[in-house]
């Protein structure tokens, strides 16, 4: 196992322990999430989770469809996973052009920090994403240990390890 798969199991474990947690601290605490919604809002989040379902059955039928035919939109993953996105998009939409995401009078304030807090740390995942690629980058310019093998370096292949090549590709005089 390579230390991906290990992470990955790792933060899986991690997410369904804590969906545990919290749903087990919410029933002993005896709070059910529907008592705070009235009989509109709760019609009208079924008619959003229902929009939601068929969004999601559209866009999986379509990509199965052109799967079928040999047109390929996205990699194996990816395309489900944005019938996945789409279809909770079109319930958040739904739901919240009908008033029907927030209980009357509950404030917005945890989401709000919530998704602060979950945008704060894919900025950062995404900065030291940055960082890293452009430090292997440098790598490859300087002729150390790269991402890309000697051959598709471009035209500076083949030339004796002290010569140099600039960042279009050529050698440095």
């Amino acid at each position: 196992m390579n230390e991906y798969s290990i992470g990955l199991a790792c933060g899986i474990i991690f997410g369904v322990l804590f969906l545990v947690i919290w749903f087990a601290f919410r029933k002993a605490k005896g709070i059910d999430p529907m008592e705070k919604f009235d009989e509109r809002q709760i019609a009208d989040r079924y008619k959003a989770y229902k929009s939601g379902f068929f969004a999601l059955l559209i866009f999986v039928a379509a990509d199965a469809l052109l799967k079928m035919f040999g047109v390929s939109l996205f990699e194996e993953p990816v395309g489900e996973c944005i019938a996945v996105f789409i279809a909770v998009g079109v319930f958040a939409c739904r739901a919240v052009m009908s008033d029907a995401y927030f209980a009357p009078g509950k404030s917005m304030r945890n989401f709000i920090l919530l998704y602060g807090v979950i945008c704060s740390a894919h900025a950062s995942s995404n900065m030291k994403r940055r960082s890293d690629h452009e430090e292997s980058e440098a790598e490859i310019r300087e002729g150390g240990k790269g991402l890309l093998p000697a051959a598709a370096r471009g035209p500076c292949r083949g030339l004796p390890a002290d010569d140099q090549c600039d960042r279009e590709g050529g050698l440095q005089s």
